[in-house]
């Protein structure tokens, strides 16, 4: 049996071909067609989570000073899975001042070591006095941002303010992690931690 894509085969016995003059094979140029292929669309469920620390009221926290330009706070989410970041939220207060600028970044994180950055532009925002006492929604250009495992969220100041308090102790039990990054470059444990929140879209 002779055989070969787009030609049709042919079948023949060792007689056949002895009997001949030689032993040319020639095929039959036959259309080759595939059978059809489905594509169906299949819906993805996404689970919303907040993960990190929320606003104040259900434990007693105690407010610090977060002055400084260039101080870098931040708290580790327990991010357990590959989910996407939709919003990043920051309780702030008691504000004495119209307004500040700050800094937020998020950083790999893995057995207690804060790693490389994760986002590939960095995110400012400006806070006004107005949002004292609220958690403050962190306006978020792009919402793609897909994160594996745990991570690092951290806001740094970019202006030198002593009254701009922006920041709340974690918990009096050390429920959360708290890193602060020290001038040379380091990051340092913390018992507090600033009130960083984040809602993920996890797929289920």
């Amino acid at each position: 049996m002779f055989s070969s894509l787009n030609y049709a085969p042919l079948e023949s016995t060792v007689g056949e071909v002895r009997a001949g003059a030689g032993c040319t094979v020639t095929l039959r140029p036959t259309p080759y067609d595939l059978t059809g292929v489905e594509v169906r669309a299949e819906k993805i469920d996404f689970n919303t989570k907040t993960l990190g620390v929320p606003p104040p009221g259900r434990f007693s926290r105690t407010g610090y000073n977060h002055s400084g330009r260039g101080s870098e706070r931040g708290v580790a989410i327990a991010n357990d899975e590959r989910c996407r970041l939709r919003d990043i939220n920051l309780f702030v207060s008691n504000v004495n001042i119209d307004s500040f600028r700050v800094e937020f970044n998020l950083y790999a994180y893995a057995g207690g070591s804060v790693g490389e950055p994760l986002q590939r532009e960095r995110i400012f925002a400006t806070i006004r006095g107005a949002d004292a006492n609220s958690s403050f929604q962190v306006p978020l250009e792009k919402r793609n941002l897909f994160i594996d495992g745990p991570f690092i969220a951290s806001v740094m100041m970019l202006d030198d303010h002593s009254d701009a308090v922006i920041m709340l102790e974690a918990s009096p039990k050390k429920k959360y992690k708290g890193y602060r990054r020290h001038a040379d470059g380091r990051w340092l444990r913390q018992d507090i931690s600033p009130s960083i929140s984040v809602v993920m879209k996890c797929p289920e």
